[in-house]
């Protein structure tokens, strides 16, 4: 009570129906604008992905000139890997920190490869991105059922049951693959 004997009053406003429910959706939006801003990577870099061409092109050789001598390089000059087939590569899925990337593939893109972990006949294989090391791991190593052991493992006609890993799918937390292989 106040000392001249009256009461504080308090103002109150009212809003019609609509200015109601544009206050509510604006409080709404609000609430959710903290979820939106959030991206997949800890980090502000971009993730690209990119195929070009299947055909590596030949490194020209230079012509030495009559009055130098050639000197030999001192890093030996990198040689591609002949590609006779398209090469398709899918990215399949992205851990929820955008860490780690499964991808269906094709082609030889792992990047240490061995010779019982390389993806020389084509077969479509499993791999694992991991962006924080910028390597490629080969997850699975399968091998075409052929018609015939000495002939080429590439050649269509030779191949009697073809072996595919298929649709890779990594959990939230990037501790789990899963895909369809035959």
């Amino acid at each position: 009570m106040l000392p001249s004997g009256g009461f504080f009053v308090k103002h109150s406003y009212r809003l019609s129906r609509p200015g109601a429910a544009l206050f509510a959706l604006v409080l709404l939006l609000g609430a959710f604008a903290g979820a939106r801003a959030q991206t997949l990577s800890p980090t502000p870099d971009n993730l690209v992905f990119q195929v070009t061409s299947t055909n590596i092109p030949a490194v020209p050789t230079p012509t030495p000139s009559p009055t130098t001598t050639p000197t030999p390089s001192p890093t030996p000059t990198p040689t591609g890997t002949p590609a006779p087939l398209p090469r398709n590569s899918f990215a399949g899925d992205v851990s929820g920190n955008g860490r780690f990337v499964v991808i269906e593939s094709e082609g030889d893109i792992a990047t240490e490869r061995t010779p019982a972990r390389n993806n020389a006949d084509g077969n479509p294989e499993i791999f694992l991105f991991d962006y924080a090391q910028r390597r490629i791991f080969q997850i699975t190593n399968t091998k075409n059922a052929l018609k015939d052991a000495t002939a080429s493992p590439i050649d269509p006609a030779n191949i009697d049951v073809r072996v595919v890993n298929m649709l890779p799918v990594i959990s939230h937390d990037g501790r789990f693959i899963v895909f369809v292989s035959n």
